[in-house]
């Protein structure tokens, strides 16, 4: 088992955790969309260097990031620099600790298609998002915390949480098969831009029905169709193939079942939870139901709404918090 002095297994299993503001802004040198180019560095690579991996010198390449993941992330506690140079080694110096640094380095020798994928994204987050910052890309290793992490300029991506769904410390640190499916390198991309939509755009106070939920996720997921127009559904949505096709071919029936149920309206989140969170499948459907059935079917009145209102645009549509007026402007309605 690994060391649990830096770590605990099964507790943080959420994929994405916004460290800062929503309003995020670009300068004015970031509105160039020809020279636009994200900035991509590994921490990792700085923390288990002997040379750079000192406090001072990671604050000096990763800014605030570091303190982020040294004390925040990993849960390093020393009080004054010469103490948190000592967890440091300490901490790089772990037999299971250097184990997973050094089959993430193995896994992630070439990141090109990472940075390409990234690059593209965030080049048509820049033409849809007009005055949106571009965040730093950083690299990280914290067994087994976090998949990403979003400040209000940094978006930093775990690497140890992409080692592949046979990597052997996943089931040991008590992941759901449903989630080790998707821990793989292929994932990385669509994980980290709807990290960093998801930053921009938070869940309100005032979010409390399953209509609310679900616009509300709906518009995260068309947004991220949207900058990732190339990837496949499985991947940017989550799903097998199987589960994908048996959403599309089963619309009707939930839109029916939410409905019949009444519980577009419905303000008990024990009651609609179940149709927003991850898991393995959704109580009171079929097996080959996924979760999240509520966005899948929010996704789809996003997707009628902006084909019936062609005149808003992305950045609009995000910005609108009228679920009800969403959905009426949508006219959706489920093909039998």
């Amino acid at each position: 088992m690994l060391a649990k002095n830096y770590f605990a297994f099964g507790v943080l299993l959420c994929l994405f955790i916004t460290i800062s503001s929503c309003n995020k802004r670009a300068t004015d040198s970031d509105n160039d969309t020809q020279d636009l180019k994200i900035n991509f560095s590994r921490f990792e690579k700085d923390l288990f260097s002997k040379e750079n991996g000192t406090p001072q010198i990671l604050r000096k390449k990763h800014g605030s990031f570091a303190d982020l993941i040294l004390k925040k992330v990993i849960g390093l506690r020393g009080e004054n620099d010469s103490l948190l140079a000592l967890e440091i080694t300490q901490y790089r110096d772990d037999k299971y600790i250097s184990e997973v640094y050094h089959q993430a380095e193995q896994e992630f020798k070439i990141t090109t298609d990472i940075e390409n994928g990234l690059q593209n994204a965030f080049s048509n987050y820049h033409e849809l998002f007009p005055g949106k910052i571009i965040p730093e890309v950083k690299t990280f290793i914290a067994p087994f915390n976090y998949n990403t992490i979003a400040t209000d300029s940094v978006l930093g991506i775990g690497l140890d949480m992409y080692l592949g769904s046979g990597y052997k410390y996943y089931p040991t640190a008590g992941f759901p098969l449903f989630k080790i499916r998707r821990l793989s390198k292929e994932y990385i991309v669509s994980d980290a831009v709807a990290a960093w939509l998801q930053s921009d755009y938070p869940t309100g106070q005032d979010d409390n029905n399953l209509l609310k939920n679900i616009i509300h996720d709906g518009k995260i997921w068309y947004a991220l169709d949207r900058l990732l127009p190339d990837e496949s559904d499985t991947i940017k949505f989550g799903f097998s193939k199987d589960q994908w096709e048996w959403c599309e071919k089963n619309e009707l029936n939930i839109w029916q079942f939410f409905i019949q149920n009444k519980l577009l309206y419905n303000a008990n989140t024990g009651e609609y939870i179940k149709f927003i969170n991850d898991g393995a499948t959704t109580s009171g459907f079929p097996k080959d139901a996924p979760s999240k059935l509520g966005t899948f079917i929010g996704l789809k009145i996003v997707q009628s709404f902006m084909q019936k209102n062609s005149g808003v645009t992305l950045q609009q549509l995000m910005n609108r918090n009228d679920a009800d007026k969403i959905l009426i402007d949508s006219g959706y309605k489920p093909e039998k």
